[in-house]
């Protein structure tokens, strides 16, 4: 039997789409299907009778935005190719994404249009399961590090010309490593899962808890001065304070450092240093909380001064020794001497011995 060149094109054409991987649609061009290839139909479990004649809309979940159809139809009908994601329902209920590319095309002066479709759910749900590692923290289920700056620098950025005031406060446990190292790090887990639970039902929707890793949380509260935000960190350490794990009870404490601004323009790494400086000021004096005044970034100014014109000094030298004789005032004698290291700096100036005395045993130098 002879074939023309025709029907051998139809014929090779025909087999090409019934064995593409991909799903192929071909609409009229009022979007009735006329034709759906062997995958569409594997991919939706529709049978060739419930699928020829009918808008392709009947694969809707609905979980698609209307932005996206609108999106896709401006395009195809002004005879441009579309190429876009699409939240479909198979015919057993469940949801599938698909990439999905459309074309315009016309035959013998009608119009159709011809969709290649690919389901990406697996690929989807990978990307989504990847992206929750990278901004969720896996054990608490709080937004990470990563998470809680972008959040914040998206926060400060939309609110830039406003002046309410919002708070952060920071949060570093008591005792945790104890609690770790003599119940186990399994115990260790579960206690910081409840505290992390019972600071979100404290905060709720009035802010952002998250924590930054190991034992330090961090809490973003929006339109929130100073004193509700110290009536805030109140009730977080209040939260805490008593936390069942199985048969057994622990008591937990923490310091918090509050600082509390109106200016939006301020460095997200500022904002967590004033935090941290008054969560240490917290620690050292043995106290819950405390709130971030301006004495203190004076403080840890000078401190960063100091420690930075400390090493270039040593590195040229510019310590001094001084002796001091030791005198036996029964016998009227130098029975010994005592050295001092001396230190003048040309903007400091005459730097107390023992302001920068711990700074000399940080990075072994002998006084």
């Amino acid at each position: 039997m002879q074939y023309s060149d025709f029907e051998l094109s139809l014929g090779l054409l025909e087999k090409a789409l019934e064995s593409a991987s991909a799903a192929v649609l071909i609409t009229d061009g009022h979007a009735h299907i006329q034709y759906a290839n062997k995958q569409f139909y594997n991919l939706t479990g529709y049978c060739e009778q419930e699928v020829i004649g009918k808008n392709p809309n009947f694969l809707r979940s609905g979980k698609t935005t209307a932005k996206t159809y609108h999106d896709m139809w401006s395009k195809l009908l002004s005879g441009q190719d579309w190429y876009g994601e699409l939240i479909n329902r198979k015919k057993n209920g469940t949801l599938f994404v698909e990439k999905a590319h459309i074309s315009p095309f016309e035959y013998q002066g009608q119009h159709f249009y011809i969709a290649v479709k690919r389901d990406v759910t697996s690929e989807k749900n990978l990307t989504e399961k990847l992206s929750d590692l990278a901004y969720f923290d896996a054990l608490t289920r709080l937004p990470n590090r990563t998470s809680f700056f972008d959040h914040l620098q998206d926060f400060l950025v939309e609110h830039q010309d406003t002046t309410e005031p919002y708070s952060l406060l920071l949060i570093d446990l008591n005792e945790f490593k104890s609690i770790n190292d003599s119940k186990g790090h399994d115990y260790g887990d579960l206690f910081l899962q409840n505290v992390a639970r019972r600071f979100q039902d404290v905060v709720a929707d009035d802010g952002v808890v998250a924590r930054l890793g190991g034992d330090e949380f961090v809490v973003l509260l929006p339109n929130c001065d100073a004193s509700l935000a110290e009536h805030m960190a109140q009730n977080l350490l209040d939260a805490i304070a008593y936390i069942e794990i199985g048969n057994k009870s622990e008591r937990g404490s923490a310091a918090v450092g509050i600082t509390t601004n109106k200016s939006k323009r301020i460095p997200t790494s500022l904002l967590l240093k004033q935090a941290d400086l008054a969560m240490y000021r917290a620690k050292q004096c043995q106290t819950m909380w405390v709130s971030y005044n301006e004495e203190m970034g004076t403080q840890w100014g000078r401190k960063k001064a100091l420690a930075q014109r400390l090493a270039e000094a040593i590195e040229l030298h510019k310590l001094e020794v001084s002796f001091m004789p030791v005198i036996d005032l029964h016998k009227n004698e130098v029975v010994a001497y005592k050295s001092r290291l001396e230190w003048v700096d040309q903007v400091l100036g005459n730097v107390d011995r023992f302001e920068f005395n711990s700074y000399c045993r940080r990075i072994s130098v002998n006084t």
